[in-house]
């Protein structure tokens, strides 16, 4: 979400310091994995918050996207790569952080919702949108 290693290793440490602080206050233990991941996404808005810039494009992120999915060469492969990156970044904030948790992090519908607190509905509308928005910025270059 913060395409920059460095500041995710840092939220990434202070949202254990957090969880670690509050979990005698977790209700249920069931919860735990979308409890913890609310705990960063919420870190994540205050880190862009604070930015308040750009966010430079990491190609890291999106390399799995294509790892063993796209018959590419090196250049074009790196070149996909950098289009699906900035494509991702002419989403918003919402639509980005949904299609990113769905598409490449790899959870589930159910799990996004939890996590962002948010109807199941609302997630699913935010991926189609993203993901069709993505379409037409690849399609455009």
């Amino acid at each position: 979400m913060l395409h920059d290693r460095m500041e995710a290793e840092d939220v990434m440490q202070e949202a254990f310091v957090k969880a670690y602080f509050y979990l005698p206050k977790l209700g249920n233990e069931h919860a735990f994995v979308s409890w913890l991941t609310r705990i960063v996404m919420n870190l994540c808005y205050d880190k862009i918050k604070k930015m308040k810039r750009s966010i430079p494009a990491d190609n890291t992120m999106i390399e799995d996207v294509f790892n063993d999915r796209r018959p590419l060469s090196g250049e074009s492969r790196e070149v996909a790569r950098m289009s699906v990156a900035d494509a991702l970044q002419r989403l918003s904030f919402e639509h980005r952080e949904a299609v990113v948790l769905r598409d490449i992090q790899g959870f589930s519908y159910q799990e996004i919702a939890d996590s962002l607190g948010i109807p199941l509905g609302t997630v699913k509308s935010r991926i189609s949108l993203a993901r069709k928005e993505l379409k037409k910025f690849l399609t455009e270059g």
